[in-house]
């Protein structure tokens, strides 16, 4: 960032500062100030690419969608070869809820090069959201394939697999996952809902425990911690992860659901806990 710094301070009309101090604000999270600094470069460089792909993929992150798509349809137009911008719209359409362009973008992005992971992952979720789940599966094996070491990857493959109900396959990308990154909460909080499911509930609270302490304010892992704990008749921890998540996500069903069952339980006379 000093650098960066520095050299706007010598030329404040250096496009490619603006540029490079944008990617290291937006890696550390800062993706309106990023959008900012891209701003800058844009008005500079209007026909630069790479600049229109991260300030489109930076509006998505925001969530402003139209925005992204106003600059990633800019870059499809001046380079309409660019794998990324194609790749970078669909995952913004596919926010949009704009199914069919969204899969024909990626569709694309893998035209052009079809060993594109980040291309497979966003196709795999498009799938996902058609109900086209053989063919998100085929492409997160080929993902996984390409870059077997990769931990968001092998995640991502093992939610696939336990929502098919293949949990013993998913807890083997969740292990790998792990293996890979064991500070990584995903995969714990994942596998520990694999092991709830396969009735291995020691098990799953341990992994349910490792996510939460690796990230206090992980929603869907108190959600299901605070499931393992109702069926383990653990009333009291139940209510306390239910309550905990319900002030994370206020909206979110289904934490209201365990939140309630959670409460009735707190409630019965027959309580023994």
């Amino acid at each position: 960032m000093a650098e960066y710094d520095q050299a706007l301070a010598l030329d404040p009309d250096l496009a490619t500062a603006w540029l490079g101090r944008a990617v290291v604000r937006a890696h550390a999270g800062k993706y309106a100030a990023a959008v900012a600094d891209l701003d800058r470069a844009d008005a500079l460089a209007p026909g630069d690419v790479t600049t229109l792909v991260l300030r489109g993929d930076y509006h998505r992150l925001l969530g402003d969608l139209d925005a992204a798509i106003a600059d990633l349809d800019r870059a499809v137009a001046l380079d309409p070869v660019h794998r990324s911008a194609w790749a970078s719209r669909g995952a913004a359409r596919h926010g949009q809820g704009r199914l069919d362009e969204a899969l024909a973008d990626l569709d694309r992005a893998l035209e052009l090069d079809g060993q594109y992971v980040w291309a497979l992952m966003r196709r795999a979720r498009v799938r996902r959201s058609r109900g086209e789940r053989d063919r998100q599966l085929a492409d997160l094996h080929h993902a996984v394939a390409l870059e077997p070491d990769t931990t968001w990857v092998r995640c991502e493959r093992g939610d696939a697999l336990r929502a098919a109900d293949r949990d013993e396959e998913a807890l083997a990308d969740y292990d790998r996952a792990i293996e890979l990154n064991p500070l990584y909460a995903s995969a714990y909080a994942s596998r520990g809902v694999s092991r709830f499911k396969l009735g291995r509930h020691g098990e799953a609270l341990a992994d349910l425990d490792v996510a939460v302490s690796l990230f206090p304010e992980y929603a869907w892992a108190l959600r299901h911690r605070a499931a393992l704990h109702l069926e383990l008749g653990a009333v009291g921890l139940a209510l306390a992860d239910a309550e905990q998540a319900l002030a994370l996500r206020p909206g979110d069903p289904l934490i209201a659901d365990v939140h309630s069952r959670a409460t009735e339980a707190a409630a019965r006379p027959d309580r023994t806990e």
